[in-house]
């Protein structure tokens, strides 16, 4: 439905950035059936960090099997194998067994995290009446997905890794940010008005009986994840069509029936500046429509504003957003003339003012679609901390339905939105594109070529050479995209911000830093890094290298008991500045939720990461080196030590 607003704010929107007699049945945690493996992964749509959801992590995993006529079978929990913890880090492959029962027909598998089956058993029932009733609430966040097996659940599954390899589970909530773009404007803080207080789990489509299409099983045999079969949709593509063709209506997104809005009440919002978090929630078109509550600093007085999320203008006509699950919603301030409303509730109850712009884009979505045309970069955010050439690849197939093998790079344009300009495509005459002063990120970069040998064949990439870091950071913004025929409007596009400064510094520490000698004794290795590190800098690995190798990471601990989890092995030269010798050392792989959670330093300054580790030598002290491509490396600023 169309809404006419009386006013000029526009809040420009894209959408990213996955049987038995009884009636009721509970996770059983034995099961007699035969033992299946899979995998899945988090698709990162940022962290949570919010005082109504909870810290961002998948507690409990369960499967849900219903038979080729849509009809409940079993419900069985899933154990992690490895790593042997959960987690949300989206460049994770998380092994899970589980053992359902096998059967030569038709399965149907859905995989729901973080429900408390145990409390809420699962009423015998058809597929979407069973699914549809499963909701959560109070800041309870859920994940979840759907797979079928056409040739049902067999002993052998090697046949057919695909359809359980990299799962990619689909969360049940929406986030919004906002940020301004303007000197003369501020934004301190700001709020989500009129909110559900629950989500279903699964994406519903009610007159269907159905569940959106969230991820389809057609991705690029090389991208971002590594040999990854799937690629989630984008928001329009999702809006068009819920399931994977051309006939389904539109997903609008599911309000559970006894969903109540909350947040009502302006005046009594908490407003800050970190990420919010809501449940999905389709347009409503009337008086408790959700919208973004901002209180700013407009010419040094503070007021209060209103954005209400609405689609690009067509003919004077701007269409509100259903707000659906797993999608970034960011909102930046692009114009201000005027104060705002002395309070938030004037704010709230008033339509949003014509002095006050605000343009939301997406990120976090490493491949997007717009129903046809699939567009692949390697990344949408990087940082870059020396002057050392570094490498961008896209890849883009104009017509991926029809045509899946006609991939057309040449077809793409690049404007940077920092310079304000169009870059060069190609340029035969010259080696590299000088770009002129001043210089933010890019001082450089060579035409365009397209990779013909190993795994990036048939992309193409540019070597882009940095300006020289300095303490302060840096960001420049290039968006590549294809317009339409009739070049009237953009038909795919993808904005690829690179950041530039010196490299962060780290304080590793030994706790304690007298150990005692023999095999077994404990040890904890703190690194510090800097609080308020940007979210795409994530995934951190950590390379850790003992002198001496007299270490092993302590694994038997919980992720809980030292908030650091499991560490991997890795053989080859040796990190040591000097040695050239092969070695072996350890892996800590940090996401953005881990680092969130870890403690403190008394100033603020630093969170501390913990690793665990116990002797393997009587004799064990040593030095103990870490590396990070974003860290000094070298003697007293990336090393530790502990003694006998």
């Amino acid at each position: 439905m169309r809404k006419i607003t009386a006013y000029s704010l526009i809040a420009i929107l894209a959408a990213l950035t996955f049987a038995g007699c009884s009636d009721q049945f509970t996770p059983a945690s034995e099961s007699d059936g035969h033992g299946l493996t899979f995998s899945i992964t988090v698709p990162d749509a940022g962290a949570i960090a919010t005082r109504s959801f909870s810290a961002e992590a998948i507690t409990s995993l369960h499967v849900l099997v219903f038979d080729e006529n849509g009809y409940f079978v079993e419900c069985q929990k899933a154990q992690p194998t490895e790593p042997v913890y959960f987690g949300t880090d989206m460049n994770t492959e998380y092994k899970f067994s589980v053992n359902l029962q096998a059967s030569p027909n038709k399965r149907i598998l859905h995989f729901v995290a973080n429900y408390d089956f145990e409390s809420n058993p699962v009423e015998y029932g058809t597929e979407y009446s069973v699914i549809s009733h499963l909701t959560v609430g109070n800041g309870q966040e859920a994940y979840w997905q759907r797979v079928v097996l056409e040739e049902g659940i067999y002993e052998k599954f090697d046949d057919m890794p695909e359809k359980l390899f990299k799962i990619p589970l689909v969360r049940n909530f929406a986030k919004v940010v906002v940020e301004s773009q303007i000197e003369n404007f501020e934004v301190l803080g700001y709020a989500l008005w009129n909110v559900p207080d629950k989500g279903s789990v699964a994406p519903c489509v009610l007159a269907s009986q159905a569940f959106a299409t969230y991820a389809k099983q057609d991705g690029d045999p090389v991208d971002s994840y590594g040999n990854n079969p799937w690629v989630c949709r984008a928001y329009d593509d999702l809006s068009a069509h819920y399931a994977d063709d051309s006939k389904s209506s539109g997903y609008k997104g599911y309000l559970p029936e006894d969903a109540k809005i909350v947040s009502t009440d302006a005046s009594s919002l908490t407003f800050d500046n970190e990420a919010k978090y809501m449940y999905e929630r389709p347009f409503s078109d009337d008086e408790t429509n959700t919208a973004i509550i901002v209180k700013g600093k407009y010419n040094e007085k503070i007021s209060f504003y209103k954005i209400d999320l609405v689609m690009p203008p067509e003919q004077g006509v701007s269409e509100h957003y259903n707000i659906l699950r797993n999608y970034t919603f960011k909102a930046k301030v692009v114009g201000c003339s005027a104060d705002g409303y002395q309070n938030a509730q004037e704010a709230a109850m008033n339509p949003a003012s014509n002095n006050f712009m605000a343009s939301v884009v997406t990120q976090d979505v490493i491949n997007i679609s717009d129903g046809t045309a699939r567009l692949f970069v390697t990344y949408t955010d990087t940082t870059i901390v020396s002057s050392d050439p570094f490498v961008f690849r896209y890849k883009y197939y104009p017509d991926f339905k029809s045509n899946p093998n006609d991939v057309e790079n040449k077809a793409l344009s690049f404007y940077d939105l920092t310079r304000r300009e169009a870059l060069t495509r190609d340029d035969y005459n010259k080696e590299y594109v000088e770009l002129g002063s001043p210089y933010f990120v890019m001082a450089k970069y060579n035409v365009i070529e397209e990779v013909t040998t190993g795994p990036w064949a048939g992309w193409h990439q540019t070597t882009i050479t940095p300006d020289t870091p300095t303490d302060e950071e840096r960001s420049e913004s290039v968006i590549i995209y294809q317009m339409t025929k009739d070049n009237n409007q953009v038909k795919i596009a993808r904005t690829v911000t690179f950041r530039l400064r010196k490299p962060f510094t780290m304080i590793p520490e030994c706790e304690p830093a007298k150990v005692s000698a023999g095999v077994g004794r404990k040890v904890k290795v703190n690194i510090k890094i800097p609080s308020g590190l940007r979210e795409s800098l994530f995934p951190l690995e950590f390379k850790i290298e003992a002198v001496n190798n007299s270490l092993s990471p302590d694994n038997s601990l919980t992720a809980d008991q030292y908030r650091s989890g499991y560490m991997s092995t890795w053989y080859g030269k040796s990190i040591i500045p000097g040695n050239g010798k092969q070695s072996y050392g350890f892996t800590k792989t940090l996401s953005y939720n881990e680092y969130l959670s870890m403690d403190l330093t008394d100033d603020n300054s630093y969170r501390i990461v913990p690793c665990a580790f116990v002797t393997t030598k009587s004799n064990s002290a040593t030095e103990i080196w870490i590396q990070n491509k974003y860290f000094y490396f070298g003697d007293g600023q990336s090393t530790a030590q502990f003694n006998n």
